[in-house]
């Protein structure tokens, strides 16, 4: 049997949404938003959660606010804050070890 290569890793199809996703197979948890419905990614339908959309209406909207989302997942809670664009949106996450 031969020794696994680094080129057993590379996609030979053309670049599509789908191969970015696959990068992470079985480790997306989001269903993606129109027009990327079609790609398989995650079961969960986070960039289309009502209790976000609840929160930004019992808010105020966020126009015109500073959002901080802390564990932004693949951003489908900070997906719900940009259709009325803040000033900034901001999202934690741990920086890469130095």
């Amino acid at each position: 049997m031969a020794a696994p290569s680094i080129l057993d890793e590379y996609v030979t199809s053309a670049p599509s949404p789908q191969n970015a996703v696959d990068v992470f197979a079985g480790e997306w948890s989001s269903q993606l938003p129109a027009p990327l419905q079609h790609v398989q990614a995650g079961p969960l339908p986070l960039f289309d959660d009502a209790r976000v959309s609840w929160a930004i209406e019992c808010f105020g909207g966020v126009a015109g606010s500073r959002v901080l989302e802390i564990g932004p997942l693949e951003g489908g809670h900070t997906y719900h804050s940009t259709p009325p664009v803040p000033t900034s949106s901001l999202s934690r996450r741990r920086a890469a070890p130095t």
